[in-house]
């Protein structure tokens, strides 16, 4: 009779390997709305003065963003070159602060000041900046709610019909 010792063997090996984490940067942007109409209302009696500002307040615009954490995106607003409100008018563009919009807590970046447009002096500027990784959804009330406001000094004359063309621009800020 032979003898049996069991054996036990162990043999432990490991392997590994690195996997790198990238983020596909995208910067997207939409106009929720058509063309916008602003109508400077007339004198509602004689002797009465002509309206000098008109707003409207239904645009919405959404975006999406992704940027690595050292990164952020700016929104900007302009007016085509060529185009110019005369008489002295312009037009202010303003950003609401969002409601609706996920990614990081401040993600959405910052609204600014109204920017101002003439399409003389006053051609282009900064709506919102300091934008992260974020996005806004797709829902009717998601993103920046955008006010354009006609502003004419009083008794300048004014161009019915005139249209211009506004241009927003989601860039990296440097």
């Amino acid at each position: 009779m032979g003898l049996v010792i069991p054996l036990t063997s162990y043999a432990q090996k490991t392997a590994n390997h690195k996997v790198k984490l990238n983020l596909g940067e995208s910067a997207l942007i939409a106009i929720t709305t058509g063309d916008i109409d602003l109508n400077l209302a007339g004198a509602t009696s004689a002797g009465a003065a002509i309206a000098t500002e008109a707003s409207n307040d239904i645009t919405r615009i959404r975006i999406s963003s992704s940027v690595s954490t050292d990164k952020t995106r700016k929104l900007d607003v302009g007016i085509k070159t060529g185009d110019i409100i005369d008489g002295g008018s312009s037009i202010s563009v303003l950003a609401y602060t969002p409601a609706g919009f996920s990614g990081a807590s401040s993600g959405y970046g910052h609204p600014l000041d109204a920017v101002e447009l003439d399409g003389v002096t006053k051609t282009t500027g900064t709506l919102i900046n300091a934008i992260g990784t974020c996005w806004s959804g797709t829902e009717t009330d998601s993103g920046y709610q955008i006010k354009y406001t006609l502003n004419k000094p009083a008794g300048a004359t004014f161009t019915n019909g005139l249209q211009v063309t506004i241009i927003y621009t989601l860039s990296n800020e440097i």
